[in-house]
């Protein structure tokens, strides 16, 4: 009552948008917010755009949730999926993974998530990730989500490739374009 709402539709952009300079007072009132939500699914509008957020220090705090039960069993791949995707917490993210592995995989039992989550990691472009990747799965072989993790492999060898041929252009573009 007196409160304004947000257009369903509108409000995980809106919440991402705005988190991706927030701070911890900001994070405080995302959390209080997915506490507060009528619903679940209102609740994660929150706790997603919360790994939009780029400070470190609310990243851990982010990933930390993943393994309360805040954070529901059919949601967690899409949830630690997020945090892959933001490019300024993505490797924390990773190391969170490996750190948590056997914390995390009971809880990406539920159809399809151990390859969603799997095929997150196709976001890392660097050869070291490509490499710390296929060993981590190595010694830890997916259950569900071996073509998950080719196709991963296959993103990120193309990343890193495109970046390798594209970077020497970009850079004589922007040092032409900067005289």
């Amino acid at each position: 009552r007196g409160r304004a709402t947000l257009d369903p539709s509108s409000a995980p952009a809106l919440v991402a948008a705005v988190a991706q300079g927030g701070d911890r007072a900001l994070w405080d009132l995302f959390d209080r917010a997915a506490r507060r939500a009528p619903t679940p699914e209102v609740g994660i509008v929150y706790w997603n755009a919360a790994a939009r957020f780029n400070d470190p220090a609310l990243a851990s705090l982010g990933l930390a949730r993943a393994l309360t039960a805040d954070v529901r069993p059919q949601d967690i791949a899409a949830y630690l999926g997020r945090y892959l995707s933001n490019p300024s917490v993505a490797p924390q993210a990773w190391a969170f993974m490996k750190a948590h592995w056997d914390d995390i995989r009971p809880k990406i039992a539920v159809a399809f998530s151990e390859e969603a989550l799997v095929g997150s990691l196709g976001n890392l472009c660097t050869t070291d990730a490509r490499r710390d990747i296929d060993a981590f799965f190595t010694a830890h072989p997916p259950i569900r989500a071996a073509r998950a993790l080719e196709r991963t492999i296959e993103r990120i060898d193309s990343c890193v490739a495109f970046s390798q041929r594209e970077r020497p252009s970009l850079a004589a573009w922007l040092a032409a374009d900067a005289r």
